[in-house]
């Protein structure tokens, strides 16, 4: 069953360990201890907190532990709510979470995940026009899709149901999700599915900064469509702005690309080179957007997948970018040696909070505006 839940990341992973065996071989340098450094503190026991997304009035930071396909066996996929005031998890899913039908998403959505198999991903949270809470994931479980779980707060926890979900197109491996205001999504395409037989030319193209996948968005009316001039290297987190610029992280070549509508309603595309792989993004209380990233070769960053226990000391970065001049600045530069491999950032109050996808932690640093 473990082997199951995995089974669909692991595809994925099979080609970047490919991408990293023509490089060459790494070994990971791996942390146990839970000790705070360079102005970093863990949290510990969360494991690949992949994606971080925070509870409208910053008490709850929700995480989904992804499974990890090097690591045998793998673990079993949650969504796990962190209380920041004391450090107190709880386990969202799977757990008591009441299906209450499918009232967002797809009509035709084949019901609620299967907890063997669910394999959380990308997150987004968000309050719709209804005034929902809506928290939407990747899972890579039986099926490739985003379920929708609606959120709230009880006593002394949170509380929790699914309301619906989205089957992605055959051909889309998805990374990341936003929920629009009306309840549809866009997600990014990192790599084409099947993997099968296109697993050493997709390895490839992504050593190479070649284009890999595209950013697609559902309408609950109209469906899946791929969004125009939206083509990249291993295109991973989104952000949608509020003036509808949309911005995807190029996790294969290294920069961040803005699509925006042209006074002739064509789409135009800018990017800025960043310095790392971005991975996650989100926005800032002021509205400028962060990326975290990781900083190393493609080896050391494969060799990641062997970790299993501690923390990969891969070292990471986290930048800040105005989204109307794309001008950007590191915020936060660390070697790893309190947590490594960072994917996700948020802000909380003045804290940055992190997320690894290959950690027993997640983590915080402070956070100047």
């Amino acid at each position: 069953m473990r082997f199951r839940i995995a089974s669909r990341v692991a595809s994925v992973f099979a080609v970047v360990g490919f991408a990293a065996a023509v490089l060459g071989c790494a070994e990971a340098t791996v942390i146990q201890g839970c000790e705070p450094a360079g102005g970093v503190t863990p949290l510990c026991g969360v494991t690949n907190p992949e994606d971080l997304v925070a509870m409208p009035g910053g008490r709850w930071l929700i995480t989904g532990e992804m499974p990890h396909p090097g690591v045998e066996p793998a673990i079993q996929g949650r969504l796990v709510a962190v209380r920041l005031a004391d450090e107190h998890q709880q386990v969202l899913f799977p757990g008591s979470v009441a299906a209450t039908g499918p009232s967002l998403g797809d009509p035709a959505c084949p019901g609620p995940p299967d907890p063997a198999r669910f394999a959380p991903h990308g997150l987004d949270l968000r309050v719709i026009s209804s005034g929902r809470k809506v928290l939407a994931v990747v899972n890579h479980g039986a099926q490739e899709r985003v379920d929708f779980f609606e959120m709230g707060e009880a006593a002394g926890g949170l509380r929790v149901a699914w309301v619906g979900c989205v089957v992605v197109p055959e051909t889309v491996w998805p990374n990341d999700v936003v929920v629009q205001a009306d309840g549809g999504l866009v997600v990014s395409k990192m790599l084409p599915a099947p993997l099968d037989a296109s697993g050493f030319g997709t390895a490839f193209k992504m050593l190479t900064g070649g284009v890999t996948g595209a950013v697609f968005a559902w309408d609950p009316k109209a469906g899946w469509s791929e969004i125009e001039n939206s083509q990249g290297s291993a295109p991973n987190g989104v952000a949608v702005a509020p003036n509808g610029d949309l911005f995807f992280a190029e996790w294969g070549a290294d920069r961040l690309v803005r699509l925006r509508h042209g006074e002739a309603g064509q789409v135009e595309r800018e990017f800025i080179a960043l310095p790392h792989h971005p991975d996650n993004l989100s926005w800032a209380p002021d509205g400028r957007l962060l990326a975290a990233g990781q900083v190393g070769s493609w080896p050391e960053m494969m060799a990641c997948q062997s970790v299993e226990q501690g923390t990969c000391a891969l070292p990471f970065s986290v930048v800040r970018v105005d989204p109307e001049s794309l001008s950007a600045e590191e915020i936060l530069v660390h070697p790893g040696t309190a947590m490594g491999s960072v994917s996700s950032v948020v802000v909380v109050g003045d804290r940055l909070y992190l997320g690894s996808f290959s950690s027993d932690r997640m983590a915080s640093a402070a956070y100047t505006p």
